[in-house]
């Protein structure tokens, strides 16, 4: 074998194996700087762990209390108030007479809180060793899911 097909070897079986580790450590790279930023893996691990999807959304915000294991998602639904009660009715949230009270909100800011009055429903559930909780304000648009490990 002559040594420009060696060479044309090696560099053929290195590219095989090192383009492929390029490629997932770029996706991992960005599902780590998307967690960051509360946008797709989120949304996602919300979904996974309640089996409650969460419809598009204009805005996304998270927080996590390492000290109470509390990790609190906040978003802004894009959609109108008919397809909030259309939501909540589908999986089956129930309606709550009183705001809302929430374990973890010490890192929201004003605008993420929900108002003293509204119209909000609640779903909450547990799945292997996380408790959760999803509460929807269908005046405002908002949702907010509260997830804590045990």
């Amino acid at each position: 074998m002559s040594r420009p097909l060696r060479i044309a070897l090696i560099v053929g079986l290195l590219s095989i194996i090192i383009l492929p580790l390029l490629f997932y450590g770029l996706v991992l790279w960005n599902i780590h700087s998307s967690s960051g930023t509360c946008k797709q893996m989120v949304i996602d691990s919300n979904e996974w762990l309640s089996g409650i999807d969460i419809p598009k959304v204009t805005y996304a915000n998270c927080y996590y209390n390492e000290a109470k294991g509390i990790r609190t998602s906040v978003y802004r639904l894009n959609t109108q108030e008919a397809s909030l009660v259309q939501y909540v009715q589908q999986y089956s949230f129930e309606v709550l007479t009183t705001t809302p009270v929430f374990q973890d909100v010490s890192s929201l800011t004003q605008a993420e809180r929900f108002p003293e009055e509204g119209r909000f429903y609640r779903a909450s559930g547990q799945k292997e060793h996380e408790k959760w909780q999803y509460i929807v304000d269908v005046n405002s648009g908002r949702l907010r899911v509260e997830n804590q490990s045990r």
